[in-house]
Protein backbone atom coordinates (compact mmCIF):
# COMPACT_ATOMS: atom_id res chain seq x y z
CA UNK A 1 0.00 0.00 0.00
CA UNK A 2 1.27 3.26 -1.15
CA UNK A 3 0.54 6.17 1.66
CA UNK A 4 -1.24 9.02 0.21
CA UNK A 5 0.68 12.91 0.48
CA UNK A 6 -0.64 14.67 3.33
CA UNK A 7 -2.66 17.40 2.29
CA UNK A 8 -1.61 20.84 2.75
CA UNK A 9 -4.09 23.11 5.60
CA UNK A 10 -5.60 24.86 4.38
CA UNK A 11 -4.63 29.04 4.57
CA UNK A 12 -6.29 30.83 7.42
CA UNK A 13 -6.28 35.06 7.60
CA UNK A 14 -7.20 37.09 9.79
CA UNK A 15 -7.17 40.67 10.57
CA UNK A 16 -9.38 43.45 12.28
CA UNK A 17 -8.46 47.06 12.80
CA UNK A 18 -9.96 50.95 13.78
CA UNK A 19 -8.21 53.27 12.55
CA UNK A 20 -8.61 57.41 13.21
CA UNK A 21 -9.64 59.39 10.22
CA UNK A 22 -6.26 61.73 10.40
CA UNK A 23 -4.02 58.96 10.84
CA UNK A 24 -0.55 59.90 8.74
CA UNK A 25 0.49 57.72 5.86
CA UNK A 26 2.17 54.45 6.61
CA UNK A 27 0.18 54.04 9.75
CA UNK A 28 0.41 50.40 10.57
CA UNK A 29 -3.57 49.56 10.44
CA UNK A 30 -3.73 45.71 10.98
CA UNK A 31 -1.27 42.97 11.12
CA UNK A 32 -1.94 40.03 8.95
CA UNK A 33 -1.78 37.04 10.79
CA UNK A 34 -1.48 33.06 8.50
CA UNK A 35 -1.91 29.78 9.56
CA UNK A 36 -1.57 26.50 7.71
CA UNK A 37 -0.26 26.45 4.31
CA UNK A 38 2.20 23.77 2.98
CA UNK A 39 5.03 26.06 4.35
CA UNK A 40 6.23 27.84 1.29
CA UNK A 41 6.43 31.94 1.32
CA UNK A 42 3.13 33.57 1.23
CA UNK A 43 2.38 36.35 -0.93
CA UNK A 44 -0.01 39.29 -0.56
CA UNK A 45 -2.27 41.59 -2.76
CA UNK A 46 -5.15 43.63 -2.29
CA UNK A 47 -8.08 42.42 -4.61
CA UNK A 48 -10.86 44.58 -3.69
CA UNK A 49 -11.85 47.54 -1.20
CA UNK A 50 -10.38 50.44 -0.42
CA UNK A 51 -7.25 50.43 -2.05
CA UNK A 52 -7.09 54.03 -2.82
CA UNK A 53 -6.79 54.87 1.51
CA UNK A 54 -4.98 51.84 2.58
CA UNK A 55 -2.03 49.25 1.43
CA UNK A 56 0.32 46.63 1.68
CA UNK A 57 3.34 46.42 2.98
CA UNK A 58 4.63 43.30 3.92
CA UNK A 59 2.75 41.59 5.93
CA UNK A 60 1.38 44.94 7.27
CA UNK A 61 -1.53 46.89 6.02
CA UNK A 62 -0.99 50.32 6.85
CA UNK A 63 -2.22 54.07 5.96
CA UNK A 64 -1.98 54.97 1.56
CA UNK A 65 -0.01 57.38 0.11
CA UNK A 66 -2.53 60.17 0.71
CA UNK A 67 -3.87 59.74 4.14
CA UNK A 68 -7.46 58.61 4.57
CA UNK A 69 -10.53 60.30 2.04
CA UNK A 70 -12.51 62.86 4.57
CA UNK A 71 -15.20 61.27 2.06
CA UNK A 72 -14.29 58.05 4.24
CA UNK A 73 -13.91 59.45 7.84
CA UNK A 74 -16.36 57.96 10.21
CA UNK A 75 -17.44 55.09 7.75
CA UNK A 76 -16.40 51.36 7.43
CA UNK A 77 -14.37 50.91 4.60
CA UNK A 78 -13.93 46.95 3.50
CA UNK A 79 -10.45 46.04 2.20
CA UNK A 80 -10.25 42.55 -0.20
CA UNK A 81 -6.57 40.99 0.62
CA UNK A 82 -5.75 37.56 -0.51
CA UNK A 83 -3.02 35.35 0.20
CA UNK A 84 -1.33 33.12 -2.02
CA UNK A 85 1.55 30.43 -1.78
CA UNK A 86 3.57 28.95 -5.27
Amino acid sequence: MIPSAAAAALLTMMFGASVPCDAPAGTVVARILMSGGDGKPISYAITGGDSADFRLRGSTIVVGTNGISPANCGTNQKLTVTATQP
